[in-house]
């Protein structure tokens, strides 16, 4: 999680999201945007890469962003190219970004990025990067 999550949940923020959420919730400013990413070393096959946000709320200051550029690193700890992916409010319990990868991909990681230059009090939350 990033080290600014209890921050942005202490209620002086996005106060919905806490205390009791904090630890599972990661925050990136809509006017910077920016970066997220999870690794580890035993590469699995993986069909789909998915990062997971929360729904927009305009009261909590939280929107959702127009795309996340999705990307993946292989079982020799490369990065493959970024893909811009449209969020869409029907993956499940919450907003998500996928990108479907390479029949056989070999995981080791995923990164997404958000875009800058939205509202300077807006914030995009993310609860998880997962792959399946």
């Amino acid at each position: 999680y990033g080290d600014d999550d209890y921050k942005l949940t202490d209620g002086a923020v996005i106060p919905v999201f806490g205390p009791q959420f904090a630890g599972a919730l990661d925050g990136i400013t809509a006017n910077t945007g920016g970066t997220v990413q999870a690794t580890w070393l035993n590469p699995h096959t993986a069909s789909t890469a998915t990062v997971w946000i929360t729904a927009a709320n305009n009261a909590d200051g939280v929107i959702e962003p127009s795309s996340v550029t999705i990307a993946w690193r292989n079982a020799s700890g490369v990065w493959q190219a970024g893909v811009a992916t449209t969020p869409s409010a029907s993956c499940g319990p919450s907003p998500c970004a996928r990108l479907t990868l390479p029949a056989g991909a070999q995981v080791t990681g995923v990164k997404a990025t958000f875009p800058g230059g939205g509202p300077t009090a807006d914030w995009y939350m993310i609860s998880q990067l997962s792959t399946q």
